[in-house]
């Protein structure tokens, strides 16, 4: 096999577990900000709103929060870069290069 397919698909498994792994980073980062003090409480009416553009990820948490002497009205925003879309373009970038480069090599 091509020394340059070898490295395209050596870079593509690293990108594809730093792709996995940034999106779980967006995602967990979400309940910082909610209540944490009783947690024998419970969500009601939880709603999630996403809108991804370009550069930034916008994530917004609304719900009302309950337990047994506490009923509290919860709303988080969260507004990050787009890392894994960044990523996931890069990716794309890089193997164009590679591919190109092998079959630069190649002829």
């Amino acid at each position: 096999m091509n020394k340059w397919i070898e490295r395209a698909i050596f870079i593509n498994l690293i990108f594809i577990i730093i792709y996995v792994v940034s999106d779980y980073a967006m995602w967990i980062g979400i309940p910082s900000n909610m209540p944490q003090g009783n947690l024998a409480g419970t969500f009601e009416n939880l709603r999630v709103y996403t809108n991804y553009n370009l550069l930034t990820k916008y994530i917004d948490v609304a719900g009302n929060y309950r337990t047994s002497t506490l009923f509290e009205s919860v709303h988080y925003i969260s507004q990050l870069p787009n890392l894994p879309l960044i990523i996931f373009l890069a990716m794309i970038l890089t193997n164009i290069l590679l591919l190109r480069e092998a079959i630069r090599k190649s002829v």
